[in-house]
């Protein structure tokens, strides 16, 4: 704004009165600084300006497994045009499953000072979290459960769908059921898994382990 105000001939705080839209500002002053600022292709920064008055940013920070994935590509448009409803800019980032870059670019959301975080979590341990949800951050999580950090969480039943498939299976007479997974290490796989063997179990039907196959990418 110093380039500005050296432009325009007018003084900082004049500059500040007219890019904030505060009253009572002389029309003559606020053309000139107006014009001053499309001349040099002045961006206020909003982060710097949030900082120092203590305002919130209106910005959320998204982090998903993977865009490419239709599951969280859903989920970040939804949330893009949510976002946008509200006037908010949303961030997003992808972890590709990888807790180290999870928690990377979580901590670097985190300091650019968004307000709020949505998180496909990739790791297991979420405690380095809690610093910033004690001090007002919100934080949801999706699709699978933080650790360590007591948080919102938004879960689709998985155990339960996996069930009632496999129980739609074994009522039109199939017993040797295959179960193909991703990394078990995901919790989503693991519910899944363990659905499966529920409704097998329900039905006094044996599980055979030969049938179950994990890392499997489609």
């Amino acid at each position: 704004m110093v380039d500005v105000a050296r432009h325009a001939g007018v003084s900082l705080k004049t500059v500040s009165r007219v890019v904030n839209n505060e009253p009572a500002v002389a029309q003559a002053l606020v053309d000139r600084v107006l014009s001053a600022i499309a001349e040099l292709g002045f961006r206020r920064n909003d982060i710097a300006r949030n900082l120092r008055s203590g305002r919130l940013n209106a910005t959320i920070g998204l982090l998903i497994e993977e865009i490419a994935n239709p599951f969280y590509a859903a989920i970040a448009s939804v949330a893009a045009d949510i976002a946008a409803d509200h006037k908010t800019l949303l961030m997003t980032a992808s972890s590709e499953e990888d807790a180290d870059r999870e928690r990377t670019l979580l901590l670097e959301l985190c300091q650019r000072r968004v307000d709020g975080l949505l998180v496909v979590p990739a790791g297991e341990d979420h405690s380095y979290l809690r610093r910033e949800v004690e001090m007002g951050m919100a934080v949801v999580f999706l699709d699978r459960p933080p650790g360590d950090l007591s948080a919102d969480t938004v879960l689709l039943d998985n155990r339960g769908g996996a069930r009632s498939g496999v129980a739609r299976l074994l009522a039109d007479g199939h017993t040797r059921i295959g179960i193909l997974l991703d990394s078990l290490s995901v919790y989503t796989m693991r519910e899944r898994l363990a659905g499966a063997r529920d409704a097998l179990r329900d039905a006094g039907v044996p599980g055979d382990e030969a049938l179950v196959r994990d890392r499997v990418k489609t």
